[in-house]
């Protein structure tokens, strides 16, 4: 499949994120300008088959770049340019590592969007304020889901209950800023 061709979903680009390891391979390829899969996976102590997975799911998402030589390919934190949002994301996740956040941090972030209903939510209470009831309709989301879905956005610092509605809260975080404006945009 042709890199150029992907359009990866947010929500798809969350889960592979909402993983330690390929964290762990993100922040490898932040400090070097280029490494092989056998590199990776001798820095991130994983085998070479482990690694190119890990790494095929993250380029996959235009987040990293693979360039074959022969019977290697070397990966670099280089975004695809087609792919929407993968430059920002990419940029805050190095920002956050630098300024020391940990992958479970970055993961708390990142779940918020692992499914496309909170996606959903998230673009609903961008227009306005809603209960419960008026966000099932306008999502065709249960009620039971529905309360499930804003617990973790709200756990994510994406959404806030003001008494019986809910409404978009901006996080304090670069990464959970750049997740919302991603998921509403």
């Amino acid at each position: 499949m042709c890199m150029k061709n992907l359009r990866p979903t947010l929500w798809r680009t969350c889960r592979v994120l909402a993983n330690p390891i390929r964290l762990g391979l993100l922040r490898e390829l932040f400090s070097a300008k280029e490494l092989s899969v056998t590199a990776l996976a001798t820095r991130a102590g994983l085998s070479e088959k482990t690694a190119g997975i890990y790494l095929r799911a993250i380029s996959a998402r235009g987040l990293i770049s693979a360039r074959p030589e022969g019977r290697w390919v070397f990966y670099a934190a280089k975004t695809n340019p087609e792919v929407a949002h993968a430059g920002v994301l990419l940029s805050i996740i190095r920002d956050c590592y630098k300024t020391g956040m940990e992958n479970e941090d970055i993961i708390h972030y990142v779940t918020a969007f692992t499914h496309q209903r909170r996606i959903d939510i998230a673009a609903q209470l961008q227009q306005k304020t809603m209960t419960v009831m008026e966000l099932s309709l306008a999502t065709q989301i249960s009620p039971p889901a529905l309360h499930r879905h804003l617990k973790k956005l709200i756990d994510r610092e994406m959404v806030e209950h003001l008494g019986k509605t809910y409404a978009l809260k901006i996080p304090s975080n670069p990464l959970g800023q750049a997740l919302l404006q991603a998921a509403i945009s």
